[in-house]
C-alpha cells in the first residue's frame, strides 16, 4: 500500500505527478544494504510513479552482482551481498540467464594466477545495466537534495581516475554515507553561474570501486575532460 507522503507527488525520476499509487524508491537499491548494518542508517526514499519505481527492479540485483565481485580482498559485507546474489543465481526462472550474463562481462587479466592462467576481471562501466542504475542513484540523490528532476541523459558517468579538477575537489560535499558499502560526494556548481556543468559526483562502493559523474545543465552540451583509465 502507498503511504501517504509519495502520493501525488512529483516522481523524482520522470517530473509527472505520482497519483493516487506513488511510491518511495530507495535512492541506493535496498538490495545493496546488508542483513547486519545499522538501523540506524538512513535508507533515503523519494516520490516515484509506479512505472519508475518498477522499472530498475531487474537491473539492481545486477547491479549489486557486479559491483560486489570488483577488486581483491573481499569484506565480510561483500561476502554477505555475493552469498545472496548466487542464491538468486540459482533460481530455475531467470538464473541461469542471469548468471550467463554476468559471466559474459568477464574479460582475461594480462596477470597470470599461481595455476598459469589469466585472473579474470569486469568492467562495471562497459555494463549498460550497471550504468543504468548508477544514473539513477545520482539523479536520486540529486532530486533529495535539490527537488530537481534530472533526465537521464544529462548524466554522464565514468570510472574514477585521475583527481578532479581542484575546484570541484575542494567544494565537495557528503550527501550519503553507509558504512561498508557506500558514500556519495557531490559538488553543486552556482546556480547563477556561466557553467555547462549541474553537479560533480563521486560515488564509491564496498571501498573498491569508485566513479564519477557529472550531471550537465539542461539545454548544454558537456563532458569531462580528464582521460580515464581503462580499468577500475
Amino acid at each position: 500500500m502507498a503511504l501517504k507522503r509519495y502520493r501525488n507527488k512529483t516522481c523524482g525520476y520522470c517530473g509527472k505527478n505520482t497519483g493516487p499509487n506513488g511510491e518511495g524508491e530507495h535512492v541506493l537499491p535496498k538490495c545493496i544494504y546488508t542483513k547486519f548494518g545499522s538501523p540506524k542508517i538512513q535508507r533515503l526514499k523519494i516520490p516515484a510513479c509506479p512505472d519508475c519505481n518498477n522499472s530498475w527492479e531487474a537491473d539492481e540485483a545486477h547491479f549489486r552482482a557486479m559491483l560486489v565481485i570488483c577488486g581483491p580482498d573481499p569484506t565480510a559485507a561483500r561476502r554477505e551481498l555475493w552469498a545472496r546474489s548466487l542464491r538468486g543465481l540459482d533460481r530455475p526462472d531467470h538464473g541461469r540467464k542471469e548468471a550467463l550474463s554476468i559471466a559474459q562481462q568477464f574479460v582475461p587479466s594480462p596477470i597470470l594466477n599461481p595455476y598459469g592462467r589469466p585472473y579474470q576481471r569486469v568492467f562495471p562501466h562497459k555494463d549498460a545495466r550497471v550504468v543504468r542504475v548508477l544514473k539513477k542513484i545520482v539523479r536520486g540523490l540529486t532530486f533529495y537534495r535539490t527537488s530537481q528532476v534530472i533526465p537521464e541523459d544529462l548524466v554522464d558517468l565514468q570510472p574514477a581516475g585521475p583527481p578532479l579538477p581542484t575546484a570541484y575537489q575542494n567544494g565537495l560535499t557528503a550527501l550519503l554515507t553507509i558504512p561498508e558499502i557506500f558514500s556519495a560526494k557531490a559538488f553543486f556548481a552556482d546556480s547563477g553561474a556561466d557553467s555547462e556543468v549541474h553537479s560533480v559526483w563521486v560515488l564509491e562502493f564496498f571501498g573498491t570501486v569508485r566513479f564519477y559523474a557529472l550531471v550537465e545543465r539542461a539545454g548544454e552540451d558537456s563532458s569531462f575532460h580528464a582521460t580515464s583509465p581503462e580499468v577500475l
